[in-house]
């Protein structure tokens, strides 16, 4: 019998690459604005903002993630506890695949 998943596995399943791009790098800081956030991950990976920025939103409504918008008080962007979840997730999973690719060699 098949264990039952957590919730932050079956999320880490069926999040993109993009957005687990953009959860790795916010980490577990907080970025003063998701304005700077943008500007940042689009000159770095060479993409448009606005493509950043319906990520972001996506993010935010999936739980992942939550920053100001507009006509809100002040907040920095931060990763909620479920996307610490899948960025731990992920870290885990990639250490084990060294362990595994170390073994094999």
């Amino acid at each position: 019998m098949q264990a039952a998943k957590t919730i932050s596995t079956v999320f880490f399943e069926r999040i993109s690459e993009k957005e687990l791009t953009i959860l790795s790098e916010i980490g577990f800081d907080q970025i003063p604005t998701a304005t700077s956030l943008v500007a940042y991950v689009a000159e770095k990976y060479e993409v448009s903002a606005s493509g950043i920025w319906y990520t972001l939103k996506k993010l935010k409504k999936m739980g992942m993630l939550d920053f100001m918008e507009k006509g809100e008080s002040y907040k920095p962007l931060m990763l909620t506890e479920n996307g610490k979840s899948i960025l731990r997730n992920r870290t885990n999973n990639a250490m084990q695949y060294r362990q595994v690719m170390r073994a094999m060699v």
